[in-house]
């Protein structure tokens, strides 16, 4: 309600999730979000020009993967919608997991707490590709990220890798 009192338009997405879906099965979901609002940006009233996420947690890591992985779209798929982009103009992300290396099960740091999230069964190559840490570059979204300084669950440490991450590739954070 803030947000629309404000004059946004707010599009609440529901991605597949844990445990019957899998991160990259909700990473395609959000970005499939996206393409949907973009080519039917007119019809929904929205400029496809100024799309932005945001999420908590989880969703706050969805966030950060459609602003670090982004695409125009692919050249040549079947249908216009996997031709349209992904990419978003801005990211909120409160609380998200940055780097899903360390929150895997078979990670050696990865905390008991996780077992919780059967989604984080994650094979380690898997948890690199999904991981938003990895996926920075120049043309990434802008960006705000905020981490809980006491958060267990998710260690503000999530919120620092990716800080370092803007700072080196130059994405407004």
């Amino acid at each position: 309600r803030p947000y629309v009192e404000k004059g946004y338009t707010v599009i609440a997405v529901r991605h597949g999730s844990s445990p019957r879906y899998t991160i990259p099965e909700a990473v395609s979901d959000v970005r499939g979000a996206v393409r949907f609002v973009r080519k039917n940006a007119d019809r929904l009233g929205v400029d496809a020009n100024r799309l932005g996420a945001m999420g908590m947690s989880a969703g706050g890591h969805l966030a950060l993967m459609l602003g670090t992985t982004g695409d125009d779209g692919r050249r040549g798929a079947a249908d216009e919608l996997s031709r349209t982009s992904s990419r978003v103009a801005a990211v909120v992300a409160l609380v998200p997991p940055t780097d899903l290396r360390v929150a895997v099960w078979e990670a050696p740091e990865s905390l008991p707490a996780y077992r919780r999230f059967p989604a984080l069964e994650l094979a380690m190559d898997k948890a690199k590709e999904y991981s938003p840490v990895v996926h920075v570059t120049p043309d990434d979204a802008p960006s705000l990220v905020l981490s809980g300084g006491k958060d267990d669950l998710v260690p503000p440490k999530h919120g620092r890798w990716i800080e370092e991450a803007f700072k080196r590739e130059g994405v407004p954070h």
